[in-house]
């Protein structure tokens, strides 16, 4: 639960708490590239788009993660 918790503050870093390491720095790279799209007065637009998606992909790789977590009991 805590790496989707990270995911939802930064994309990417609770994906590499999974031990997914591809995936997160891919994550962390559309996260670096949509704040510096945000940072630029002319492109926020598309660095907020990419920042969602990115936060959308983060989100979903987390929850398909912890549905596959076997049940303890």
């Amino acid at each position: 639960m805590l790496q989707i918790l990270c995911n939802l503050i930064i994309p990417g870093l609770g994906t590499l708490f999974m031990r997914k390491p591809i995936t997160g720095i891919v994550q962390l790279l559309l996260l670096a590239c949509a704040l510096v799209l945000i940072a630029t007065v002319f492109l926020t637009f598309f660095g907020l788009v990419l920042w969602a998606i990115d936060m959308i992909w983060a989100l979903v790789v987390g929850i398909l993660w912890y549905r596959r977590l076997p049940a303890t009991s």
